[in-house]
């Protein structure tokens, strides 16, 4: 191989990379070759919390889903890059994308009883790029303090 060619080598490996960086630190997902949607991490974190949600049948399944977010349109949102959680110093040098999802929902009954009768729920569920659950955080509501977040 030539000079020339030695140089486009190296062009086409130096761009590659560049290309992959960009991806990775913009929350690609590589094992499924596209970025995850809003609407998918919402999903995602309302079937890894059902269980907890008044009315949800356990297991959660894609149809149970759809008819909880039909019924409670405000329930859910994906939480933004100021939410305190969504971004440390070690994310950020690690390159990690993690997505808070946010959901208020109410306890079911033999929950609530163990959260002094509060009856609803604010849960923070962290999901990797893939869309992958993997950690909730939260606090229990009384239905007034709820009402003035929906």
């Amino acid at each position: 191989m030539g000079a020339g060619g030695k140089w486009l080598a190296g062009l086409a490996i130096v761009t590659v990379a560049g290309i992959a960086a960009t991806l990775y630190l913009t929350g690609f997902c590589f094992s499924r070759m596209q970025y995850v949607s809003d609407d998918e991490f919402i999903a995602t974190a309302l079937m890894y919390r059902g269980p907890n949600i008044k009315g949800m049948p356990n297991p959660v399944m894609p149809d149970d889903v759809r008819k909880y977010r039909e019924a409670n349109p405000k329930c859910c949102r994906v939480q933004g890059p100021d939410f305190p959680l969504s971004s440390t110093l070690k994310d950020r040098l690690s390159g990690t994308k993690t997505t808070w999802v946010r959901i208020l929902h109410q306890l079911p009954d033999e929950l609530a009883a163990k959260y002094k009768g509060d009856t609803y729920y604010e849960a923070f569920i962290a999901l990797d790029r893939c869309g992958r659950a993997f950690r909730t955080a939260g606090q229990s509501l009384s239905e007034d303090e709820a009402k003035q977040q929906m």
